[in-house]
């Protein structure tokens, strides 16, 4: 599967049900480089995921306080 703001997810190496994206800066935590995995993604949730992720990396640390 593909999110457009994560590019392509593969199957967690531990949790088959799991989906991970490559590493990728954070905005809100200061720009940390972080995995993102998702957990049993339906690809009926793909918009929806896709429009929260795409939210959450608009964040920065500003919006931590």
């Amino acid at each position: 599967m593909n999110i457009a703001t994560l590019g392509p997810l593969k199957h967690h190496p531990s949790v088959p049900e799991w989906l991970a994206a490559e590493p990728r800066e954070i905005p809100f935590f200061g720009g940390r480089k972080l995995p993102i995995t998702l957990d049993s993604l339906e690809e009926a949730d793909k918009q929806d995921v896709e429009n929260a992720i795409a939210s959450f990396l608009k964040l920065g640390p500003a919006d931590r306080l």
